[in-house]
C-alpha cells in the first residue's frame, strides 16, 4: 500500500495519512519499504501472525465417507404427482 492509495481509500489529508501510517509502522502492524515518494507499506509481523491464526484450514467433507455416495433423488410425489 502507498500513502496515496491509503489517502484515497480513507479520504484523509496527506498529513493525516502520513501520521496514521507512521503510527502503524511504530506499532509493528506495517513495514515500510523504500524512501520518500517511493515508500510502500506491507503487513508487519503482528498482522501476518493474526492472519495465520484466523485462516484455519477448512475441512472438506469426504464424498466417499461412511454415508456413501449420494443417492438419486426420487421425484415421485413431489414434482410429478401420480395420476389417480
Amino acid at each position: 500500500m502507498r500513502n496515496s492509495s491509503y489517502r484515497v481509500s480513507t479520504e484523509v489529508s496527506n498529513n493525516l495519512a502520513s501520521r496514521d501510517l507512521k503510527a502503524l509502522v511504530d506499532a509493528n502492524l506495517l513495514v515500510s519499504q523504500g524512501e520518500k515518494r517511493g515508500r510502500a507499506y506491507t503487513a508487519g509481523s503482528k498482522v501476518v501472525e493474526i492472519r495465520q491464526n484466523l485462516r484455519l484450514p477448512k475441512a472438506i467433507a469426504n464424498p466417499f465417507g461412511p454415508a456413501g455416495p449420494a443417492q438419486p433423488f426420487n421425484y415421485q410425489g413431489t414434482l410429478f404427482p401420480a395420476e389417480a
